[in-house]
C-alpha cells in the first residue's frame, strides 16, 4: 500500500470510531487483526481476529457516550504507521474507579498500525 492509502484508511477507521460505527471500523480491519491496548508499558488488553475485536469494541463502545481520537503526527517507519493521538472522551456511566458519568477524559498518546492485503493487520494504542 502506498502511504496515501494507508493514512486514508487509518482517517476511515478513526471516523467509523468517533461516530460509533462499529461495522464502518470492521471494514478497515484485516480478518486477522491483532489489537492491543497498553498502558505504561504493561498490555492491560489484547484481542486476534475480527471476532475478537468486535466483542472488545461492543463491550467498550458504552463507556462513553461521545470520543474523539485526533491524530497531531503521522509518520511512517519501515511497515509501520505511528500516530500521536489527543483523545477526548465523555463517560457515559460511572466507573470502578470512582469517575462519574460526565466525566470529561483527555489523554494523549500514540497508535500504531500496520497493513496487510489493503486493510489494517495490527492496531496498537499505547498511552503512558
Amino acid at each position: 500500500m502506498e502511504q496515501a492509502e494507508k493514512v486514508a484508511l487509518i482517517q476511515r477507521y478513526l471516523d467509523a470510531y468517533q461516530a460509533f460505527h462499529l461495522v464502518g471500523m470492521l471494514d478497515c480491519l484485516h480478518e486477522q487483526v491483532h489489537f492491543q491496548y497498553i498502558a505504561n508499558g504493561s498490555v492491560q488488553v489484547s484481542t486476534e481476529g475480527k471476532d475478537a475485536f468486535r466483542q472488545l469494541a461492543e463491550g467498550s463502545a458504552g463507556l462513553f457516550s461521545a470520543r474523539q481520537q485526533t491524530i497531531t503526527d503521522l509518520r511512517e517507519e519501515g511497515d509501520v504507521m505511528h500516530a500521536d493521538i489527543a483523545f477526548r472522551g465523555t463517560l457515559a456511566q460511572a466507573t470502578p474507579d470512582g469517575l462519574q458519568a460526565g466525566t470529561e477524559i483527555q489523554l494523549q498518546g500514540r497508535s500504531e498500525f500496520r497493513f496487510q492485503d489493503g486493510c489494517i493487520l495490527s492496531v496498537s494504542e499505547i498511552i503512558g
